[in-house]
């Protein structure tokens, strides 16, 4: 399923994305997980930790390496897996400090799915993204093989992405198998 969860701001989107990955935890409840979850969070400020001296070669090789489920093994591998987030090149071996907001951002995002996750939680991925980097994004999304939630603005990221609409309401939660302009 690709899930975009929708509500206005404040209705606790990023709250509940955030419990789910283990970020936060829980007021109450039950909070199950399958023994075989493994989950990549994006979350909103998540360039702001990317090591600035770091490359992206150094920062997927590093992500690889700390997860089990990752098929990326070789330099060739990595810098196949980093061209499809437009990291191409010179720019595959250029220190983050010399990026764009928007090229953090991608990267970020290139980190959390070359660990290989069978479940993505995206809190606006898409924000500080330009046309190309949207496109790169959501064509590696395709090829994806687990179930991804995600929250956005960009209405074309979700009419594009989501199969499954979630929007918490005041009254409490709609959920619909369908594509968000539907769903709209």
């Amino acid at each position: 399923s690709r899930i975009g969860l929708l509500g206005f701001n404040g209705s606790g989107k990023s709250t509940l994305i955030r419990v789910l990955s283990g970020d936060l935890d829980k007021l109450s409840g039950t909070l199950t997980r399958s023994k075989n979850l493994r989950i990549g969070y994006y979350a909103q400020h998540q360039v702001d930790v990317l090591d600035p001296s770091a490359t992206p070669v150094e920062i997927i090789t590093n992500s690889a390496s700390r997860s089990a489920a990752s098929s990326l093994g070789t330099e060739q591998e990595i810098r196949d897996f980093l061209g499809g987030f437009h990291f191409q090149g010179s720019k595959a071996d250029e220190a983050i400090r010399y990026f764009s907001g928007g090229e953090k951002t991608r990267l970020a995002l290139a980190e959390v799915v070359s660990s290989k996750p069978n479940l993505l939680l995206l809190d606006e991925p898409t924000n500080h993204l330009d046309l190309e980097s949207i496109t790169a994004f959501n064509n590696s999304l395709k090829n994806f093989k687990g179930t991804v939630l995600f929250t956005t603005h960009d209405h074309e990221f979700a009419q594009t992405v989501a199969n499954r609409v979630v929007e918490l309401t005041p009254k409490g939660v709609i959920d619909r198998y369908t594509t968000f302009d539907e769903y709209m």
